[in-house]
């Protein structure tokens, strides 16, 4: 069965069948897969050798090293020194050796515009008509020297043979040449036609009328040669000459040549290959000036990290490529300059890229450079693909995925059963079975695609990073480097050190990068700076440009922010300058964006982000009020600005003004925004996103919105939550496991009176545990932002627990009530109503209240009606203010206070029975006032009892033995978080607090990574974000996440709670997201929840999810389900 993948653009679709694997199973079929994937996984260990990966790999020199600038990172073998030869020295060293090997190859296109097979001039072939052309250009005094003495050849057109062609001329003729592109602006095209002084351009007719519309504005353009038609038709000829343009042919130029031989002109390494235009963040573009020997330092550079097994017998045998990269860039550029070098072929795409995939399959090449905005579109619909088939198919393919790159962390790239059974045939449909050496750069890629092409090319997959002004390659993977998320070490060609970049918070002592489950231990971070012989002269007439970015001792100073890994890799986790690289390699400056978003009467600020892993921009806007109030009332909403911003209707018509504006400025669309947060308060210095003088401070607007912008990015694709009713139900269970027998619900009676108090419980767990973390809180700085968790033991708790009874009892505050109460705990909270604080102060003579400087307001003006209250201790200050202290009528306390007290005069503790009362828990009443529930030391106890009983696994074993840790978030006014502290002290467990902000409990969950998570409120709205941020992503990963959701739901019937393909790919990455990685206990109630809710839990979570029902008056559980129900 073959499985055919789509790649859409606009409308245009291309079918390519992509991956052709064994029919489903019948019977007798799993048995031999099964003894075929023994025997292969034999056959596997037994001959398969791992790649042995290096301790270091960079060479490092501190010699030189500051607070401010790093240690000087190099290639293993050193920095080579500048080569002493040229492109056209190369070209001419292949030719002699190898005149009849294929060298510049296209496809003919019929007269229905369906491609042939590929056909090939020879070295000898193409150097004869170079001679020519360039002989033709020099006798039409085409290629003469400008007025301040350079000689440029200008050359305007997608990749072809004749692009070659015309740049080896101008090298023959000792020329320039000056590529030319249209993502440089509507404007580059004048600019650099006017700035180079340039007479000659060479294009297609699909260029020429753009060139001739700007001909008037460019007084020294004289020439433009055409090299797509034999024949130039008339009414393009008049229009040229009435602009005094003369237009001519390459064929043309190339006859006249033939006829007028000229000698080569001598040029040096030195001297200027290409002047290449790169975008300019908000002006003109920037040339750079790059001269033969920068583009072979790389070359050479590039060929000594990749000479090696397989790649070198390939490179040693005609390599062969395909071009479509623009030629107008650098990437290309040194890709050509190392086929030439090694004699190789190199097949021109058809200028289509909804024809790349054709193109690969007619020419299999044996080298293949890509982007990361083609490697993602591969990977999905390869991956979309596979899962569509469903059943066998779709197991096979992800075990074999998931095996392959679980083996490349051991070193392991290949595997003898999976390689020949899908990845063989995925490589051969796909055109890459040929491929031995595998490139991609221009902008990061994400770990996951780089590990799925090492897995199914198996060939030498490398990732380079670098930049136009280093010839746009400075460090390369190793191929003993299968672990992605690096760009390797330097090259021969550069070496490399980190600056601190202090405002940022990046430095090169630092030794941790991330927080966190990401933290990443690293030998400083700050901004890559680069030196070496691919380095650029500077910036065509821009001296001032220059020494923005290199400094009196040569270092290129990047804009991107790196760190070194401990073994001497870079890692790029940021850029310095307000400009950055989307995945298709397009470079957006944001304030520009910004400045044209503006422009929208409807927008006040905008804050516009992007990164290299997406090909989209998102932004932040902040509405303007007066035209969102107006946009409000035509829309018929009532409400705040707050609420508006929460309607999809105004996010909807900003969005739409926004795209609007964008196309009547002439941004391009990889500069539109594609989805917008909408913030109701202004950007300010107040919330710490603008300087005094009003700039956006990006770096901070990033990081107070990343939680925005996640949502955004992931979210933007899909417009509905309607995918959910895309389930395949139709698809098969990939794994079959084994069925485990029915059972029933243990029924070990009814347990006995517990007889201990909740002080016994605790005093045990101090005595055997005394210095396990106990109470945990997350400490917030002067920012507002939240630091990791610290702890106190329960041997520093108990201590202060002693402290702080001694002081309450020396200063009187916990006395008997007239009515003969002694102390008992009474929970007071607010939704109980608007009277309840003062009907429970005066129903229990209460003389002493707990709280904080949050409730004490609300306490003081009740304290005229409650004539026993007397005293206040205000936990969250040390020091009481003398503005609060003069208003209360009451004395003051804080906790710390009363502590200190205690310390002086310690007490005796006072003896209490289980039968003692622990809580007053105060319940809403239906109508008019709370009722007091009396709940004793015994009832508290023996509902945690009860619940480890139930969560005895199998014999001897209670998931709760292991130090559990549990986020305390849920009101301790209830009972239920009651019985979940009391649980958590039995088993000497770790209680961490949230910050006290609902909005905030999930990043606190992040922080904590609880092993016990009680969570009744929060699971609806858990369940909603997951579901819509799964579906959102689109595609193969909405499709995938569907399938393991409702395969692993089927099972739950069945008694099957786990799945080891769907728990690894799919939901550990969930837990891992959501802080829940380590939950072994699950715990709702309160109010009923949705079965399906129920069942994601438990699917998604993979532990204990336990349901029960109860209330206060039974201490919160009275029923519970079984964990094999």
């Amino acid at each position: 069965m073959l499985l055919f993948v789509t790649l859409l653009t606009d409308s245009k679709l291309a079918q390519i069948p992509i991956v052709s694997m064994i029919a489903t199973p019948k019977d007798g079929v799993v048995p031999a897969v099964v003894t075929l994937a023994v025997g292969g996984f034999l056959y596997h260990q037994l001959s398969s050798t791992p790649i042995a990966r290096p301790q270091q790999f960079s060479t490092i020199d501190h010699s030189q090293a500051t607070a401010q600038n790093g240690a000087v990172y190099q290639d293993l073998k050193g920095l080579d020194n500048a080569p002493n030869f040229t492109l056209r020295d190369k070209l001419v060293q292949t030719v002699k050796e190898f005149p009849e090997k294929p060298f510049l190859g296209h496809r003919p296109i019929d007269a229905d515009g369906n491609a042939g097979p590929y056909t090939w001039q020879t070295y000898g072939q193409c150097y004869e008509r170079i001679e020519c052309i360039a002989s033709g250009l020099a006798h039409e005094k085409m290629l003469e020297p400008t007025a301040d003495g350079n000689t440029f050849l200008c050359i305007y057109m997608k990749n072809r043979p004749e692009w070659v062609l015309a740049q080896y001329s101008a090298y023959y003729l000792g020329g320039t040449i000056v590529p030319i592109y249209d993502t440089l602006g509507p404007n580059a095209t004048s600019f650099i036609l006017n700035q180079t002084l340039a007479s000659t351009i060479v294009c297609t007719t699909a260029e020429v009328n753009n060139v001739l519309s700007k001909a008037k504005a460019v007084p020294t353009l004289k020439n433009i040669v055409l090299c797509d038609v034999s024949v130039i038709n008339n009414e393009l000829q008049t229009k040229a000459s009435e602009l005094g343009i003369k237009l001519s042919t390459i064929l043309d130029i190339e006859a006249t040549g033939r006829q007028n031989k000229q000698e080569a002109v001598d040029i040096s390494p030195s001297s200027v290959a290409i002047l290449m235009y790169t975008s300019g963040t908000t002006g003109n573009p920037k040339g750079a000036l790059l001269t033969h020997a920068n583009i072979n330092a790389v070359r050479i550079a590039n060929h000594a990290r990749v000479e090696i097994g397989e790649a070198l017998e390939m490179l040693n045998k005609h390599p062969t490529t395909l071009s479509y990269l623009p030629l107008a860039h650098i990437a290309e550029q040194t890709l050509q300059a190392s086929l030439i070098h090694k004699a190789g072929g190199i097949g021109f795409y058809q200028g289509d890229p909804l024809k790349i995939l054709d193109d690969i399959q007619a020419l299999r090449p044996t080298i293949f450079a890509s982007v990361p905005r083609l490697l993602n579109r591969i990977y999905d619909k390869v991956m979309e693909a596979a899962l569509s088939a469903g059943g066998f198919k779709t197991w096979l393919f992800m075990k074999a995925l998931t095996t392959k790159v679980s083996n490349l962390q051991s070193g392991y790239p290949t595997h003898a059963l999976y390689d020949r059974l899908v990845f063989s045939k995925l490589r051969a449909k796909l055109g890459l079975d040929q491929c031995k050496l595998f490139f991609v750069g221009a902008a990061p890629l994400s770990p996951a695609v780089l590990s799925f092409f090492r897995v199914m090319l198996n060939c030498m997959c490398l990732e380079i990073y670098g930049q136009t002004e280093a010839c746009g390659c400075v460090t390369m993977t190793d191929h003993r480097d299968l672990i992605a998320g690096t760009v390797g070490s330097p090259l021969a060609s550069a070496e490399l050190k980190l600056v601190s970049v202090p405002d940022m918070g990046y430095n090169v002592t630092d030794t941790v990068h991330g927080e966190g489950n990401q933290a990443i231990a690293v030998c400083g971070r700050g901004e890559v700076c680069i030196r070496g012989p691919s380095l650029f002269l500077g910036y065509f007439k821009k001296p001032e440009m220059t020494a923005e970015v290199m400094d009196k001792d040569g270092w290129v100073h990047s804009g991107d922010i790196g760190v070194w890994t401990t073994d001497g890799r870079l890692k790029i986790v940021d850029r310095k300058k307000n400009l950055f690289k989307l995945s298709q390699g397009e470079y957006v400056a944001p304030e520009k964006v910004e400045n044209v978003i503006q422009s929208s009467t409807l927008v006040a600020a905008a804050f516009v982000y992007g990164d290299s892993l997406r090909s989209s921009l998102v932004a932040v806007i902040v509405p303007d009020e007066s035209a969102i109030t107006n946009l409000a009332a035509t829309l018929n909403l009532s409400g705040t600005i707050a609420d508006w911003c929460k309607s999809p209707k105004i996010n909807e018509r900003i969005l739409q003004d926004i795209v609007r504006v964008s196309k009547a400025e002439g941004l391009f669309g990889f500069e539109t925004v594609r989805a917008i947060h909408l913030e109701p308060v202004p950007f300010s210095v107040d919330n710490g996103l603008t300087t005094p003088t009003f700039k956006l401070k990006r770096h901070a607007a990033t990081k107070i919105y990343a939680g925005e912008i996640d949502l955004l990015v992931d979210c933007f694709i899909i417009n509905s939550h309607r995918l959910l009713l895309l389930a395949l139900t139709n698809i098969h269970p990939l794994i079959i496991l084994k069925q485990t027998q029915k059972v029933d619900l243990d029924l070990n009676g009814l347990i006995e009176s517990p007889k201990i108090t909740l002080m016994d419980q605790l005093q045990k767990a101090v005595r055997e545990f005394p210095e396990k973390p106990f109470l945990g809180h997350r400490p917030v700085d002067a920012n507002g932002d939240a630091g990791p968790y610290i702890w106190q033991t329960y041997a520093q708790c108990y201590e202060r627990i002693q402290n702080i009874a001694s002081g309450l009892a020396h200063e009187k505050m916990l006395e008997p009530t007239v009515d003969g109460n002694n102390t008992i705990i009474v929970p007071i909270y607010d939704t109980l109503g608007s009277n309840a604080t003062a009907f429970i102060l005066n129903q229990t003579l209460t003389s002493t209240i707990v709280c904080t400087t949050a409730e004490v307001k609300n306490l003081l003006e009740k304290a005229t009606g409650v004539p026993t209250l007397k005293n206040i201790v205000l936990c969250d200050v040390s020091v009481i203010n003398n503005e609060l202290q003069t208003k209360a009528s009451i004395k003051l306390s804080t906790i710390l206070e009363i502590e200190l007290t205690g310390r002086q005069h310690k007490q005796e503790e006072v003896n209490i029975s289980p039968n003692s009362i622990a809580l007053l828990m105060y319940t809403s009443g239906t109508t008019g006032n709370p009722k007091g529930v009396l709940l004793t030391h015994n009832n508290v106890s023996a509902v945690p009892i009860a619940n480890h009983s139930r969560l005895v696994i199998k014999e001897g074993y209670c998931v709760l033995n292991h130090h559990p840790i549990v986020i305390s978030y849920l009101p301790l006014a209830h009972v239920a978080e009651q019985v979940l502290h009391v649980s958590t002290i039995n088993k000497a467990g770790a209680i961490g607090f949230y910050q006290g902000d609902p909005l905030k409990i999930i990043d606190d969950i992040r922080a904590l990574r609880p092993t016990f998570l009680s969570v009744p409120r929060l699971l609806n709205r858990i369940y909603d974000k997951v579901i819509e941020a799964e579906l959102a992503a689109g595609g193969y990963q909405a499709r995938l996440f569907t399938t393991a959701l409702n395969t692993k739901i089927k099972n739950l019937k069945d008694g099957n709670t786990t799945h080891d393909l769907y728990d690894q790919l799919v939901f550990s990455k969930i837990r891992a997201k959501l802080g829940l990685d380590r939950c072994e206990v699950f715990y709702t109630g309160a109010a009923p929840l949705s079965p399906a809710v129920l069942s994601f839990f438990r699917v998604m979570l993979n532990c204990l999810c336990i349901e029960s029902y109860g209330q206060t008056e039974a201490c919160g559980a009275i029923t519970m389900t079984d964990h094999r129900e």
